[in-house]
């Protein structure tokens, strides 16, 4: 599977196509190899039209290389199926930011409109991971809770060639008023949400478009800024495509650590 996926990158042309083929398979997650879906179509047709939105507006061509590589190239964020929406939310999306002046606005738009699209009235119901999770899931189903909103911006937002990861804790880390059986409490369960680059790490929540721009949410200044760097279950990790030596914790499939991840707590503490 892995050798056909190699072998089909050798039909793309130009340079840039076999690059960003190429970072697609070597960085895989290693379920991923041996999944069917995950065909040299899937990929090429990926890497084309992750390319084409990189052309289309003037501050999705200013990102960096590497920058476009491991956060608008990949087409999964987390261990949702491996929907191939790359396509219909270009299509869909592309025409709510093209007159936008920065990445900034443009996640603005995405975030206040795209649930509404097609008829979709997608809307925040919790407890719904991993039963909607997935891109088309989340669609059919018409509704997810902070994880399956979260893929279905962030993918909204690389399809227009904004780069885009899941961000997230495992648990919260308050204090004993508010969870005074620590982990196991409600109020100290997960979350996740959406960080977005503009020059810089931004973030915001999926679904929870606010006037108020970017960097505004109801988990910031706290309960974030009670989390700690590097130590599991209370620090904030964010997606990478890019391999690392940290995986991006699931609650609710905690044996998986083929997700890669970085340590962004530090971000949140300043």
């Amino acid at each position: 599977m892995l050798l056909a996926l190699l072998v089909g990158c050798f039909a793309l042309q130009p340079e840039q196509e076999f690059e960003a083929f190429q970072f697609l398979v070597d960085n895989m997650p290693i379920p991923d190899a041996s999944d069917p879906t995950i065909t040299a179509d899937f990929l090429m047709n990926t890497v084309k039209l992750a390319l084409t939105a990189r052309s289309e507006t003037k501050w999705a061509q200013q990102v960096p290389w590497d920058i476009f590589l491991n956060y608008v190239l990949p087409y999964a964020s987390l261990n949702e199926r491996r929907d191939p929406w790359r396509e219909l939310f270009h299509k869909s999306f592309i025409s709510l930011v093209n007159t936008t002046k920065s990445i900034s606005e443009a996640v603005q738009v995405l975030n206040r409109d795209i649930w509404t699209q097609h008829g979709w009235n997608i809307t925040f119901v919790p407890n719904q991971t991993p039963y909607s999770l997935a891109v088309f899931d989340v669609i059919s189903h018409g509704n997810a809770s902070c994880s399956g909103l979260s893929i279905f911006l962030v993918s909204a937002c690389r399809s227009v060639g904004i780069p885009a990861r899941v961000v997230g804790t495992p648990h919260w880390h308050r204090n004993s008023s508010e969870c005074p059986h620590g982990d196991e409490d409600d109020n100290c369960g997960n979350h996740d949400w959406v960080e977005i680059w503009d020059g810089k790490w931004y973030f915001t929540g999926a679904h929870e478009y606010t006037t108020a721009g970017l960097d505004n949410a109801w988990f910031y200044p706290y309960p974030a800024k009670y989390q700690t760097p590097q130590s599991g279950n209370h620090s904030i990790y964010g997606t990478s495509w890019l391999r690392t030596s940290l995986s991006f914790p699931m609650v609710w499939d905690v044996n998986n650590s083929y997700i890669s991840a970085v340590d962004v707590t530090a971000n949140y503490l300043n």
